[in-house]
């Protein structure tokens, strides 16, 4: 989890392989903030309930809220859903709802209790609400690990693939995400032997503290901004140990990037903090960051060298849209980015373990970045 000393192993342990593999590897330490839950109180009508998870912005200062609840059935069709009001309401549902389908309606407030609490609440016939928010606000330290492996002849571009190096809450994370960094070292070992033949400079970049939502690709983007002027393309490897058909990020067009390449549009209230709760019982719902989850950078020449590179290898993929992986952060940015994962295992959870890593699939998953890097390489002027 990011923050801790489970984090710091993982992160010396990826320094360590970039360095035995004899490239150049740097540390790049960073300090986020996030608020963290201690306790809350909700009272709808006469009885207490436990929330599971809030979506609010701890950042506004505002812990305490009353007023109206709208009741949400999870189960909801698509077209009672869209006919749905839900602007400025306070949302009170449970699973499987999803949440990012909520953070679109512009709710004022986001309530998940449990589902044996919401059947019971929708029988009570009750919509006041008073709900209050105790915690506290903590630094927590992380870092990056970036290797780079430069060609033999100077050159002003670049492709950075990455991965993240977390894992979400208490998981123990082998398919999300340590799957990817077994594919991120395993291409920094490629492309190491074929140094000569390299024509930009490739990036192999670990970032630490994903699962609070990009914290530290964020920080990679503000730190780095002048180099993303030369960054061609983002390739990130993020859950790839499922037994399913490999998804990789194409759909979507070219759509809300910046005009000068490397700026982030992330507002400054934001930057360098978690906006997800390190203990998973808070996500961000602020309505300045929707636009930034919609961004796409997925140009003709990309999805024609993505297509061209899966057919060559002899396999089949699903094109996909946002994945929401650390490719966001610099998409968003204005720098061509995609991302790759391969679905099948439990994530998030204590059944994330070794023993359901696919290794075929981390196999497909490694050629086909290899293959589209090689091909962007020499396709590009």
């Amino acid at each position: 989890m990011a923050g801790t000393d489970g984090e710091v192993k993982a992160i010396e342990y990826v320094y360590q392989q970039f360095e035995e593999l004899g490239i150049y590897v740097e540390l790049e330490p960073f300090e986020f903030e996030s608020y963290e839950i201690t306790d809350t109180k909700l009272q709808i009508g006469n009885k207490l309930y436990r929330p599971t998870l809030l979506g609010f912005n701890p950042y506004s200062g505002i812990t305490s809220y009353r007023g109206e609840i709208t009741l949400l059935d999870p189960q909801i069709s698509d077209e009672d859903f869209n006919n749905s009001v839900l602007q400025d309401a306070v949302i009170v549902t449970t699973t499987p709802m999803d949440y990012f389908r909520l953070i679109f309606q512009k709710p004022l407030l986001i309530i998940f209790i449990d589902p044996t609490d919401y059947s019971e609440l929708r029988k009570q016939n009750q919509s006041h609400f008073i709900l209050k928010i105790h915690g506290e606000f903590k630094k927590f330290k992380s870092a990056n690990v970036i290797g780079r492996l430069d060609p033999p002849s100077v050159t002003d571009q670049e492709i950075i693939i990455s991965s993240h190096l977390d894992a979400y809450g208490n998981s123990p994370g082998a398919d999300d995400n340590g799957s990817g960094v077994g594919v991120l070292i395993e291409l920094a070992r490629f492309f190491k032997t074929l140094r000569s033949e390299i024509k930009y400079s490739l990036i192999f970049a670990a970032f630490g503290a994903e699962e609070v939502s990009l914290v530290g690709s964020r920080v990679y983007v503000e730190r780095h901004r002048n180099d993303l002027t030369r960054c061609v393309l983002v390739f990130n490897i993020d859950t790839v140990g499922g037994n399913l058909t490999p998804i990789i990020e194409m759909q979507g067009g070219v759509e809300g990037i910046p005009i000068e390449k490397g700026k982030s549009q992330v507002p400054p209230i934001f930057r360098n903090r978690a906006l997800d709760g390190q203990l998973n019982n808070w996500k961000i719902n602020n309505h300045e960051l929707i636009p930034l989850m919609m961004v796409s950078n997925h140009p003709e020449w990309l999805v024609k060298i993505i297509d061209e590179s899966v057919k060559e290898l002899g396999l089949e993929f699903t094109p996909t849209g946002n994945l929401g992986g650390d490719q966001q952060a610099f998409a968003q940015a204005g720098v061509v980015s995609t991302g790759i994962g391969v679905m099948g295992n439990e994530v998030h959870g204590l059944e994330d373990t070794p023993d359901k890593i696919d290794i075929e699939s981390l196999e497909k998953t490694g050629k086909i970045v290899a293959t589209v890097v090689i091909k962007t390489m020499d396709q590009l002027p």
